[in-house]
């Protein structure tokens, strides 16, 4: 039995626009907007069919799995047959731990203040090395005139 693509991109729609009304009521629009951050795959589409559990559900007997992702991030799967609850529920549970993980942020500016903070903190490491280098090589030298000096 082959993939069938159309099933898979009209269920695709549909995991989208359960997204963009009832996932995005939990958040505000011009702040998150759910449209533009999130994405969904069916398993059918990133794996080979040789793995059972994709084969049962090629052939049907298993529900579809999709996953959705949120700036890139995995946020979680589910079956196409399970509940809306129980996908929002993991969703925002998903969604959640990102956050609270820092690996992703509602505030997309946080990006570019992370990205700039990092560059800071790399910047005063390499000064640090530079300094403590600078250090030992006046030591050295001291010693290596030290040395002159006694013989």
């Amino acid at each position: 039995m082959a993939v069938n693509l159309q099933q898979i991109e009209r269920e695709k729609r549909q995991i989208k626009n359960f997204l963009n009304s009832r996932i995005q009521a939990h958040f505000e629009g011009e702040f998150v907007d759910i449209s533009k951050r999130t994405r969904v795959e069916a398993d059918l589409e990133k794996w080979r069919p040789e793995i059972v559990e994709i084969w049962n559900q090629k052939e049907e007997r298993t529900d579809r799995i999709y996953s959705i992702y949120f700036d890139d991030e995995f946020v979680c799967s589910f079956g196409f047959g399970e509940t809306p609850a129980e996908v929002e529920a993991k969703f925002l549970k998903g969604l959640y731990d990102l956050v609270e993980n820092d690996t992703v942020y509602l505030d997309e500016n946080e990006y570019i203040i992370q990205a700039e903070l990092a560059r800071i903190k790399e910047k005063e490491e390499k000064e640090k090395i530079d300094k403590e280098t600078k250090s030992d090589i006046k030591e050295v030298n001291q010693i290596i005139k030290e040395l002159k000096d006694d013989s």
